[in-house]
This record gives structure tokens, sequence and C-alpha cells, in this order.
């Protein structure tokens, strides 16, 4: 299943150049885990860290950048991590949005291109 994966996504996926994305034909890909239900992996020739989306329990062939490297994406993940500690000890919606926010920007920083991925609104609001 991981190898009809990672063929689909091949055609489908987003490569980096410069800051600029264009589509094309990558790989190998390199699991290197599961998070929020879905497969992360390392684009071989370019270090990018993509989240490969499955929807309704098939491969919808979609690619999303999540890290220009696995250097940028572990900072972000860390920044979460601690946004999503905060909001364990807040329950004001005040501050929520506020951490929410201070989170989003400290990962903008470290990353743009991985930062402006979906998933990490989703996995901020889901904790």
């Amino acid at each position: 299943m991981l190898r009809n994966r990672f063929r689909r996504v091949r055609r489908n996926c987003f490569c980096f150049a410069g800051s600029l994305l264009h589509a094309g034909p990558s790989g190998p890909y390199f699991r290197i885990g599961h998070w929020m239900g879905d497969d992360i992996v390392i684009d071989g020739p370019t270090g990018a860290v993509l989240h490969l989306s499955e929807q309704d329990g098939e491969d919808s062939g979609h690619a999303e950048i999540v890290g220009r490297s696995l250097h940028d994406f572990l900072a972000m993940v860390s920044v979460w991590l601690l946004g999503a500690f905060m909001f364990t000890a807040t329950g004001d919606s005040i501050e929520t949005r506020e951490i929410a926010s201070r989170v989003k920007g400290l990962q903008s920083t470290l990353d743009p291109v991985g930062a402006a991925a979906g998933i990490w609104g989703i996995a901020l609001m889901d904790h």
C-alpha cells in the first residue's frame, strides 16, 4: 500500500527550488512517521518534509510541504508542542487565540513555506 501511495504522490508532489514551489517528479521518499492520521515522509533529493493526506481511508495523492527540511520541521514541532502545552494551562478563549497566533508567527519565522501548510492550524486547534 505504501509503495502505491509513493508512486501516486511522486506524480503530484510539490518540490521546491529556492523559494518557489513547482509540481514535478521527485523521490525516493523516506517515511519518518505518522502524524494527524497520515504519513510524514522526507523527499530524498530535496530534503523537504511532506504530509501525505488520506481522505476517507483512501490515498488522495496529495502531498503538502510541512517543512523545507527535517531541521525546520522539528523546530516547528517544538514550537507546536510548547503551544499545545500552554493550551492545557489556560481555559480562556482569548489566551488560547493569542497562543495560537504566537505559535503561527514563530512557525512562519522558522519556515514560511512549511508553516503555510494547513495541517499546522488543524493540529493546533485540535489540541
